[in-house]
């Protein structure tokens, strides 16, 4: 650091310091003043000494800020703060200029404002509220614009003097408050949506419960039964040991029936034979006429259930060719319409959609084929449109959903060469690919298996469809299944089955 330096940080630093000491000593005179301190130049005051705290000196800069500017000599100690603040930090303040005319104005118009809105100041302190500079200012543009019309002039040019002392924007800050009120409206928003829910989700529980309630024998009809009054007599969200229990003997019965209750739900209820003799094993299931069963469908004592318990497949629904003949020449009009140039080389008709493999001639890019998604939605009057590249090939999928879906027959897939070529027990039919073909897979060949989708698309169907695929030929001795139902709705079916 250079001597210049050095000195340079020194003096902003004492002028940091002097700053500091002239607003403190400018508010504590304004602080005290009093109107009747003998002041110099001004003939205001009795003889003695002056009460004001900062003597002679603050007697005479509290009457000369209070003539001049009334209240809003307040503002001057504010602005030497911000100044020294800065030279003592030796702080470069951007735009000192027209901060500076900033200032100035702010003084003057509050100054201007205190004079037009209160008048005077109380006659006990003889004090003008907004000095002679704001009732100069005051009654300059009053005579124009009337009270009403300088004080909404000169509101105006507050916020402007504002903006230009301080730098601060207006705008940010109602974009700032706008976003809290929406972030604030975004999540009553959504508590009252999860409070809905929860509703919705309480009423479906109480019909299945009731569903289930209608449909279950004596006993276990008295056992839901109880578990419906204990619930709800013990709240959800309260545990049962939280509860404060009454020393009377009604609160002793509920108490006893909710941990009765606890220690049911966390075990699997047993079959009701079983629960009756536990010391006799599970009756055998009834097993079919060996010399009626088919041979290779009798694992030891143990026999597949027939293909014969499923549905037969319905007839298959007959292509028709000038249908999707009339299909690719629409495609290829439209694509034309928007600058796509090309043909449909080939056409894979299946149960849900109908692929076109469109063959785009040269210079056509491809994003601007996978760009055409929406408007061929709306051209060919369908939900929906896949375009998609063909692997190993110089064409373009385009799949188009098929006006009447077919129904895809679980005995069929069982029946294919496909499930029954597959050698692990595992084996799941899956379904048919968009070309028509059965899709099977081997669950052992899967490192995980998830499931999901929104209501009415197929969640109970696939899962089902996957436990028949392994029922149909696996015997309890090849598989052995884990099943957790935690709404217990939809895997009840299988309670008794050996697996």
């Amino acid at each position: 650091m250079s001597a210049a330096t050095f000195i340079s940080r020194r003096l902003s630093e004492f002028l940091g310091v002097v700053y500091f000491a002239v607003a403190l000593l400018w508010v504590v005179a304004l602080a005290s003043h009093n109107p009747s301190d003998p002041v110099w130049f001004f003939n205001t005051g009795a003889d003695g000494p002056p009460v004001n705290f900062a003597g002679y000196v603050g007697a005479f800069m509290a009457e000369l800020s209070y003539q001049l500017l009334g209240y809003a000599a307040f503002l001057v100690p504010i602005v030497l703060v911000v100044a020294g603040w800065h030279y003592f930090w030796c702080k470069k303040m951007d735009a000192a200029l027209t901060k500076g005319i900033g200032a100035a104005l702010l003084v003057a118009c509050v100054s201007s404002f205190l004079a037009l809105a209160f008048g005077d100041g109380p006659e006990a302190r003889e004090v003008k509220a907004g000095g002679y500079l704001g009732e100069w200012l005051g009654g300059a543009i009053a005579g124009y614009l009337n009270r009403m019309g300088a004080i909404i002039l000169i509101l105006t040019l507050l916020f402007l003097a504002v903006i230009l002392s301080t730098q601060f924007s207006f705008g940010r800050l109602f974009a700032a408050i706008g976003g809290m009120l929406r972030d604030r409206w975004a999540a009553t928003v959504g508590a009252v949506h999860a409070w809905r829910e929860e509703r919705r989700r309480n009423r479906q529980r109480q019909e299945v419960l009731k569903k289930h309630l209608d449909k279950a024998p004596t006993d276990a009809r008295e056992r839901i039964t109880a578990k419906a009054r204990v619930e709800s007599v013990i709240k959800p969200s309260e545990p049962a040991e939280e509860l404060t229990p009454r020393p009377s003997r009604a609160a002793a019965v509920v108490g006893a029936a909710a941990a009765a209750l606890k220690a049911a739900s966390s075990r699997p209820t047993p079959p009701p034979a079983i629960r009756r003799r536990l010391e006799q094993p599970a009756p055998a299931l009834p097993l079919s006429d060996p010399d009626k069963a088919p041979v290779e469908r009798r694992k030891g004592t143990y026999t597949l259930p027939p293909l014969a318990l499923l549905d037969a497949p319905r007839t298959e629904r007959k292509i028709d060719e000038r249908q999707l003949m009339e299909g690719a020449r629409l495609l290829e009009e439209k694509c034309r319409e928007f600058s796509v140039e090309g043909s449909v080389a080939q056409i894979h008709p299946g149960p849900v959609v109908t692929t076109y493999e469109f063959k785009p001639d040269a210079g056509v890019k491809y994003s601007k084929i996978t760009g055409l998604a929406d408007d061929l939605c709306l051209a060919m009057q369908a939900e929906s449109v896949l375009i998609d590249r063909i692997p190993g090939k110089s064409t373009v999928g385009i799949q188009i959903p098929n006006p009447h879906r077919d129904l895809i027959s679980m005995r069929e897939l069982l029946e294919g060469e496909a499930y029954k070529r597959s050698a692990s027990r595992l084996t799941l039919a899956l379904g048919k690919t968009i070309h028509g073909e059965p899709f099977i897979s081997d669950l052992a060949a899967m490192p995980h298996l998830l499931i999901a989708g929104s209501t009415g698309t197929g969640k109970s169907v696939s899962v089902n469809a996957m436990l028949a695929s392994i029922l149909f030929r696996a015997t309890p001795d090849d598989v052995r299944m884990i099943m957790v139902d935690p709404k217990r709705l939809e895997l009840g079916m299988y309670e008794e089955i050996p697996h």
